[in-house]
């Protein structure tokens, strides 16, 4: 029996990656980073390709450090809802804080896509346009957990090791 769950199991894994390495031929832009993968697509020259490369190192790292600065106004949050005595008024503020943190991340992802577009020829930013947005390497929203905005959960996904709830 546990034989037969080995051959399964590994004749399983093989279909699965064949599967895959099959789908990313079809899409030659999984393969890439996010800039091989516009150069390609859009037939970039040399100096847009070393522009779009700094003007991406200096986005990451601006978002980065908003990112960052979301994550302690997020632990702060949290402090001020498990308080013995909640402050409703502080709370409230708290939420302010990172719904402007947000707000920065998201104007400045579309910033930077305008930076890119400026590079472009024309006939560039109608193929740059037209792209879907998983090959730009960008997801819906700005943050993680599948394409949701930052921090959001599925309406039953429990918050990590809790019992469920509010989530704090």
């Amino acid at each position: 029996m546990k034989r037969k769950i080995l051959i399964f199991t590994i004749i399983s894994a093989t279909l699965l990656s064949i599967t895959i390495a099959a789908s990313a031929q079809d899409r030659p832009y999984m393969r890439m980073n996010r800039l091989d993968n516009l150069a390609q697509v859009l037939e970039l020259t040399d100096s847009q390709k070393a522009e779009i490369d700094e003007l991406t190192k200096d986005f990451r790292l601006e978002v980065a450090t908003l990112r960052n600065e979301l994550q302690s106004e997020r632990l702060a949050l949290r402090s001020l809802q498990r308080a013995t005595n909640p402050d409703q008024k502080a709370i409230y503020a708290q939420i302010d804080k990172m719904s402007e943190l947000r707000s920065r991340i998201q104007k400045r992802s579309v910033d930077h896509r305008m930076e890119i577009r400026n590079v472009l020829s024309e006939d560039q930013k109608t193929l740059f346009d037209a792209m879907p947005r998983r090959m730009l390497g960008r997801r819906d929203g700005y943050g993680r957990m599948g394409g949701r905005p930052y921090g959001q959960r599925m309406r039953n996904q429990r918050p990590h090791g809790g019992r469920g709830g509010m989530g704090w």
